[in-house]
């Protein structure tokens, strides 16, 4: 180290030495990340506490070795203690390691949050394997793709998914594809009634439960525990920087990149949670609707509630009236869920005499913003039932696992994403004018810049792309790697952060689904006719949260063909290589598109142009 580094570093452990006994007070060098300003909002203890070692499995375990008998899975008012709980994940163990599925292996689940793929999240995570969470709705050669990429030997598939894996199953690695199911964990009494419900509801959307042809391929979920029924695995030793899990990225600037978690980052962000003054405890209830394969969910339903001792109420799939009757039935003490959520709840009638006052210590909005106007209303929402505090809103991404700051009760700033969690350090460094992935040069309170993180929650790396990882994470001469988000924002002198807008291409539907304009952009671009196009996001509705995409195309010149015929056409050509919620929602043909002073083009401008013209797209979800 140089002699000036020598000296602040020393300068940074004595002010954070004076912080914490009070001897000093406020900022010190006018840089965030030297006086992390947000210390005042946690206790002295927080520092001088180790962050533990281990799984998650066994920090798990560990932590509810007193807790055994509360229940830790409420699955459709089925609920799992957590002796049963551990009980399912070592047998699911046994059935992975009498698969030959071993430390290092990578095993792909392509479902919703069911209990069984909690237990099969933590039953690898026992025997050193890595869950990759992906999500079923993604097109059959998205999901091809990743299982090439990864090279899963497993997959664990919801069985509503057979015709479409079927059709790409055999030109993948798999050598077994374990179904689960919405009934898995349905009491047998009680499988008729639920099974009636479950093929109304899947009708409406016209889905059905497939004929499997279970045999060599393809395994029921109960069969394949049975696998296990003479295997005992044998639980892995820890070791620093030992990947736990995988998840998917928003895709924002094209296709989704698969982020490895590790156990070290999982944890941390268990620990940083119990140091926020939102009240987490065992014994309480969370009510989850985020699914286990984007980062939020994950950590929030998969890991932490159970981690934590707390009873996991399991929504599988987000329906506004099952929303507003798991409020009324179970109580919960916390709830986590997107600001779209939020909305249907204010306009439940079910909700009308609904009184939080009794139960709910906490309700947190994530994985997106929320509008201003829409916070304050849906806070008088729950004062005016009840609750005397506001909505805890956060930021995140998933090269972090999820959250790095938070709200706090204590400290709760509308428009703000909060204060740094505990371990982390944020702060805000100035933009690259070149164009290159980010700079060392720090910004004083206030300033707009880059938000930038360090700390113990990140990401081990993109998955087989060193490159791109070494572009959003960047070791600074401070020796702290910093994560780059490409978001813009600013920090006041208290510590409170504010986020100004993602610089990522990413469009947020209502939904809270995150849609990717360059996947759609080389798909319509394939069309004879087109010369160039940009998709960016228009406003859904006047009461509604998030975006929807809308494709503004030029035509080639010599292109003589109907508008209506070409948006026909286009229409088509999305629908068969899209999902259906990445498929635009409107097309517009304009003669040019605004270009950048390098020559690509300017997709922002496109945007404000489109605004200006269409205010709102209105439309069922």
């Amino acid at each position: 180290m140089t002699k000036e580094e020598i000296y602040e570093e020393n300068m940074r452990n004595e002010y954070l030495r004076t912080f914490l006994t009070g001897e000093r007070q406020g900022p010190y060098t006018n840089r965030p990340s030297m006086d992390r300003p947000w210390l005042q909002y946690y206790d002295n203890e927080v520092y001088t506490r180790d962050l533990p070692r281990k799984t998650y499995y066994r920090y798990a375990k560990d932590n509810n070795v007193d807790n055994m008998g509360n229940t830790a899975i409420n699955y459709y008012g089925f609920k799992t203690n957590f002796k049963g709980f551990f009980d399912k994940v070592d047998k699911i163990a046994n059935s992975f390691s009498a698969l030959g599925v071993k430390k290092g292996d990578i095993v792909t689940i392509c479902s919703p949050t069911f209990p069984e793929t909690i237990y099969a999240n933590y039953a690898l995570n026992k025997i050193g394997a890595v869950a990759n969470n992906i999500d079923p709705r993604t097109n059959a050669k998205r999901i091809l793709d990743n299982l090439n990429k990864v090279n899963s030997d497993y997959l664990v598939m919801l069985d509503i998914a057979y015709p479409k894996i079927d059709t790409i199953i055999r030109d993948s690695n798999v050598k077994k594809v374990i179904c689960n199911s919405y009934m898995d964990s349905i009491p047998v009494l009680a499988r008729p009634i639920f099974k009636r419900k479950l093929n109304m509801e899947l009708e409406k959307k016209g889905l059905v439960i497939p004929d499997i042809p279970y045999g060599s391929l393809y395994i029921n979920f109960k069969d394949f525990i049975n696998i296990g029924r003479n295997t005992v695995a044998e639980e892995v030793e820890y070791t620093p920087n030992m990947p736990a899990a995988m998840v998917l990225t928003g895709g924002t600037t094209g296709i989704p990149k698969s982020v490895t978690l590790t156990n070290d980052s999982v944890i941390s962000i268990c620990e940083q949670y119990k140091d926020t003054d939102l009240g987490l405890e065992k014994g309480q209830s969370l009510l989850n609707i985020m699914p286990q394969f984007i980062a939020y969910g994950w950590s929030f339903g998969v890991v932490m509630a159970p981690s934590l001792g707390i009873e996991d109420i399991n929504i599988p799939q987000f329906d506004p009236d099952c929303f507003a009757d798991y409020i009324i039935k179970y109580k919960p003490n916390h709830i986590v869920g997107v600001p779209t959520h939020y909305t249907s709840l204010m306009h439940s009638e079910k909700m009308r005499n609904v009184d939080f006052s009794g139960f709910l210590k906490s309700i947190s909005a994530g994985g997106d913003y929320f509008l201003l106007g829409s916070e304050q209303e849906f806070n008088e929402f729950l004062h005016s039932h009840g609750y005397d505090k506001n909505v805890i809103v956060g930021f995140g991404l998933t090269e972090r696992n999820s959250s790095v700051a938070t709200r706090l009760n204590k400290r709760n700033v509308l428009g703000s994403a909060g204060v740094p969690l505990s371990r982390n350090i944020i702060s805000i460094f100035d933009f690259p004018k070149d164009g290159s992935n980010g700079t060392e040069k720090e910004l004083g309170y206030g300033e707009y810049g880059e938000i930038c993180i360090a700390g113990p929650s990140a990401m081990a790396g993109y998955y087989k792309d060193d490159e791109k990882t070494r572009e959003v994470q960047i070791k600074h001469s401070d020796g702290l790697v910093w994560t780059h988000t490409k978001d813009r924002g600013y920090m006041t002198r208290d510590g409170v952060l504010f986020s100004c807008g993602r610089t990522k291409r990413m469009i947020i539907r209502p939904d809270g689904h995150n849609v990717w304009p360059m996947e759609m952009e080389n798909i319509i671009k394939r069309h004879s006719a087109v010369e160039e196009c940009c998709v960016v996001g228009i406003p859904s509705d006047t009461t509604t949260q998030g975006e929807f995409p809308m494709a503004v195309v030029v035509l080639k010149d010599n292109c003589t063909t109907p508008l209506e015929v070409v948006e026909k056409e286009l229409r088509e050509l999305c629908s068969v290589n899209l999902p259906e919620r990445d498929v635009p929602y409107k097309y517009t043909f304009v003669d040019s598109l605004p270009l950048t002073n390098i020559g690509k083009i300017d997709f922002m401008e496109v945007q404000n142009n489109v605004k200006k013209r269409i205010k709102v797209c209105y439309n069922k979800l």
